[in-house]
């Protein structure tokens, strides 16, 4: 007769049996488990998995105020940031970062990333995909810059007969300072345009010289110059005023 117990705590598995025959009896006792420990990471895991030749990652989502794509040490972590990721045991740090261990090495793993729960709109996150191939019985970093954008907006006039109506459908264009294009935005029903996602720099707004061109209008001013400093919270800047008239 055999007759076998196992426990499933969360720090390890125990299994306990006894055997009993004609004449004799045994009695067996294992127990079975994982300890992750990386110091330089600062984590320390017990499991009742099995982890040799597992790999782990940390991810350190962190406020990339001067946009370098490093994390200085004036830079803060970000928190609530919303990691979908179906595999692994997910550990969630004292310092905001996120550990997944007992990884599947020599594997792609695709991280997908949502700022939306930020609680801050001039948040954003350029790279919201990562993909990463983990080697076994070791734990690799990844940081993840949340850069910080800037907003500006305005309204686009018809003047007519010195009355001014809102104008729709009159296409900004937003250039850096090598007049490069950074964005083009259409001017909504009551004239009004915006335009979220502008880094530190300075800028000009103006309306599209093509589209003047066809509707034989002419823009006051013709350009708009402006400067983003975004710091930690971003920039608003929504006083732009473009007054076209007929030529």
């Amino acid at each position: 007769v055999t007759f076998g117990l196992r426990y499933d705590f969360k720090m390890m598995t125990v299994n306990t049996s006894n055997n009993w025959s004609q004449n004799t009896s045994s009695y067996n006792q294992s127990a079975s488990g994982s300890l992750i420990f990386q110091p330089k990471a600062g984590f320390v895991d017990f499991n009742n998995e099995y982890s040799i030749d597992r790999a782990e990652i940390k991810l350190i989502p962190f406020l990339d105020v001067n946009n370098n794509g490093k994390m200085d040490t004036d830079e803060q972590i970000v928190l609530d940031l919303n990691i979908k990721f179906p595999r692994g045991k997910k550990h969630l740090t004292k310092d905001g970062s996120t550990i997944f261990s007992g990884l599947e090495p020599y594997v792609e793993n695709n991280i997908e990333l949502n700022a939306d729960n930020l609680g801050n709109i001039a948040w954003h996150i350029q790279n919201k995909n990562i993909s990463v191939i983990l080697n076994p019985n070791q734990l690799r970093t990844v940081y993840v810059p949340v850069v910080v954008v800037g907003e500006i907006g305005g309204f686009v006039y018809k003047k007519e007969n010195e009355t001014l109506s809102f104008l729709n459908g009159i296409k900004v264009s937003i250039f850096d300072l090598s007049h490069h294009l950074v964005a083009t935005v259409l001017s909504e029903q009551d004239g009004y345009f915006s335009y979220l996602g502008l880094k530190n720099g300075n800028y000009t707004a103006e309306v599209d010289a093509k589209q003047l061109a066809g509707l034989h209008f002419t823009a006051s001013p013709k350009m708009i110059p402006f400067e983003i400093k975004n710091g930690s919270n971003g920039t608003l800047i929504d006083n732009f005023e473009f007054v076209l008239t007929k030529n």
